[in-house]
């Protein structure tokens, strides 16, 4: 299959992106609330949104559930925002049955996850990211995640594969700032190195990093936008009282970035969603709802953190 290459010569990805939950009512996909969902995101101004990614609980989606989400979110979308959509998997090809079918639905990128439970070795990472780059047209965002696939992309790895032309940046989640500092002093201009630990975002930025694939802005997607957004004017800019804002506003979100993963994500989020009114909290086995205690410590973070915001 020959490449157009419009992978990092036509994309840069840049911003906030939003990694959407998945709304449930009955153990089914909430169509009606997603459709909220999406609405809300777009009047926020976010720069993406990310269906079938970790927050929207892709390992517990059928593999017709994961397209039919992806397909409804680009149909909603409507080219109003970039949907860059969820399509990792630990097998290789059902992650290239996942990338096909996202880009034949429209999708403007893909976010493909580092294989989890198999333990690839790099060469392995090589081989699993070039197959599933080349066999689509659009770019390739690699997920970093450690913490989840139990095997980190080493330095160089990313280093080799971000000359591929189709993969054009790295969501890392992996709290290991110096490799960042590497990969971002040693690729493409337009290789994007994003936050993917939502209290990390300010401190990536800093270091060179491009934006955030965020949680928080589930709930919270203007105030986030205008978070990162700061943060970006205020690393490209040589005055650093331009850092005082942004500064003030990573204090103000503290403690939720904190608590938003008191238990495992997205049950955290989902709560405090269905607390706004916005959907269900509902997750699917074998993850669980959130303990009592843990939400009452969430609502009472989130009410601090709106008034830190002047939110009220």
């Amino acid at each position: 299959m020959t490449k157009s290459n419009q992978g990092q010569q036509a994309h840069h990805i840049t911003g906030l992106y939003t990694a959407l939950v998945t709304p449930y009512e009955d153990n089914q996909v909430d169509y009606g609330r997603l459709e909220h969902l999406v609405e809300m995101q777009i009047d926020a101004g976010v720069d993406g949104i990310v269906p079938m990614g970790s927050t929207g609980e892709a390992a517990t989606a059928s593999e017709k559930e994961h397209m039919d989400v992806v397909k409804f979110v680009v149909d909603q979308v409507g080219g109003r925002t970039h949907v860059m959509a969820g399509a990792g998997s630990n097998s290789t090809d059902e992650a290239i049955r996942y990338s096909v079918a996202a880009a034949e639905a429209g999708a403007d990128s893909l976010l493909s996850v580092t294989p989890y439970y198999n333990k690839p070795q790099q060469r392995g990472l090589v081989a699993h990211y070039t197959a599933v780059a080349d066999s689509v047209d659009i770019p390739v965002v690699l997920y970093n995640i450690p913490g989840r696939s139990v095997v980190q992309i080493a330095t160089d790895t990313i280093l080799e594969l971000s000359q591929h032309p189709n993969i054009v940046g790295v969501k890392d989640a992996s709290s290991d700032f110096k490799s960042m500092e590497k990969v971002i002093a040693n690729t493409p201009s337009n290789f994007s190195v994003l936050s993917g630990n939502d209290d990390e975002t300010l401190k990536i930025i800093a270091l060179g990093g491009q934006g955030a694939i965020a949680v928080t802005s589930n709930i919270l997607p203007a105030q986030m936008k205008m978070y990162v957004d700061l943060c970006m004017h205020a690393s490209n800019s040589k005055n650093l009282s331009d850092w005082r804002t942004p500064l003030d506003m990573q204090y103000a979100f503290r403690n939720l970035f904190a608590d938003l993963f008191i238990e495992t994500n997205p049950v955290p989020v989902k709560d405090l969603m269905a607390y706004a009114g916005l959907c269900n909290a509902d997750v699917r086995l074998p993850l669980v709802g959130l303990e009592d205690k843990n939400h009452d410590q969430l609502i009472q973070t989130f009410d601090v953190t709106k008034r830190r915001l002047g939110l009220g």
